[in-house]
């Protein structure tokens, strides 16, 4: 599908509609915190249901916005560390199981007003590109 939705409306509507009407399979609630010194990230996944053959793997990504680049320029939700890694934690789980988990990062030389993290459930099983099951992002309260 071409990128301009401008140009192509009726193409950007009808995909936009198609993805609204997937079935979600996964549900993500999540509560961030972060001072000056760590972080901390709660995640709460459900599976609803998966298809066979799929493999859920969950991915957090912490980002960090506002930052100023020598020329001036400011970009937002740059990625900067992978929870727990860039593996993902893969989700075994049966219809209406949950998975609660705290995951802790440093927060050192990151501003913590300025940090989120991007959850998200992908099929690690499918075929190029992977495909995203669910989403969610959340902004860090700041602890003082």
């Amino acid at each position: 599908m071409p990128s301009d939705p401008v140009r192509y409306a009726d193409e950007f509507n009808n995909a936009v509609v198609g993805a609204k009407s997937t079935a979600s399979y996964a549900f993500i609630e999540a509560v961030g915190a972060a001072d000056s010194v760590q972080g901390s990230l709660v995640v709460r996944v459900a599976i609803d249901s998966a298809a066979p053959g799929t493999q859920p793997t969950l991915y957090c990504v912490v980002t960090e916005d506002s930052l100023t680049d020598p020329l001036g320029g400011t970009s937002n939700r740059v990625a900067r560390q992978f929870l727990p890694d860039m593996n993902g934690i893969p989700l075994n789980l049966a219809r209406g199981d949950t998975l609660s988990d705290t995951l802790a990062f440093d927060v050192s030389g990151h501003a913590p007003r300025h940090t989120r993290a991007v959850i998200f459930i992908e099929d690690a099983a499918a075929a190029e590109p992977h495909r995203v099951l669910q989403a969610a992002t959340v902004r860090f309260t700041e602890d003082k």
